[in-house]
């Protein structure tokens, strides 16, 4: 059995990995990060080649090129089928080279921390006897405790600080008690995800950190 020290890694690079991506949106716009993220696939395979001393067959890497090619023409395809919206995208070329810059190296940091969080569970399969319901269990409650330790945190800097600090707890909180129709979508959103994280648990402990992402970034072709 994995003691539970072990997984406080891997959740940490997950727990940073997804307000990071979306950080990155006030610098570049929703296209690019999707293109973006397209070459998911990538750093995991580095992060598991310089970090981990994961080797893979030169078949892997031709799959994984020619996927992430894939995944990359299908969303510029996609998007440029769309006509454009002026609340949620911006050229580029307006952004000013330096702002797009910040924006992917945001969007590089966010994909190299799942690169991390995925090899790290790999790591973990590899070297404890684990089922995929003690690995959601941990990885879980490691995530939980940081969150509530930021949310904490913001929330006393807040008190400290009104003008320059505000509390997403307290917000979000406030917005529960007002709407009922939120309750009932936050209980439905958290029920769907964890019936969806059973799925992604599983194919983890059973094919790896590899096969999951290729399962999640061609997942939008079934959305579609």
């Amino acid at each position: 059995k994995a003691p539970f020290a072990a997984y406080a890694t891997p959740a940490l690079s997950c727990a940073l990995a997804s307000p990071i991506g979306y950080l990155s949106l006030n610098f570049i716009n929703f296209p690019l990060l999707i293109l973006a993220k397209s070459a998911k696939l990538v750093p995991v395979m580095l992060v598991g080649t310089m970090f981990y001393g994961r080797t893979y067959r030169t078949l892997e890497y031709v799959a994984v090129a020619m996927i992430t090619a894939g995944i990359a023409l299908y969303s510029v395809y996609k998007q440029s089928k769309k006509p454009s919206d002026d609340a949620t995208a911006t050229d580029d070329g307006s952004m000013g080279s330096l702002t797009v810059l910040f924006g992917l190296v945001l969007a590089g940091t966010n994909l190299l921390l799942d690169g991390f969080t995925n090899q790290g569970q790999d790591r973990i399969n590899m070297q404890y006897k684990i089922n995929s319901f003690e690995m959601m269990k941990n990885i879980n409650c490691w995530q939980t405790m940081y969150l509530v330790a930021y949310l904490v945190l913001q929330h006393v800097a807040s008190i400290f600080f009104p003008d320059n600090v505000a509390s997403e707890a307290h917000l979000a909180l406030s917005m529960l008690a007002s709407s009922g129709q939120l309750r009932q979508d936050v209980i439905n959103f958290a029920l769907f995800a964890a019936m969806g994280q059973c799925c992604i648990f599983y194919i983890l402990k059973e094919f790896g950190s590899l096969v999951l992402v290729i399962c999640t970034i061609t997942r939008k072709f079934f959305t579609i």
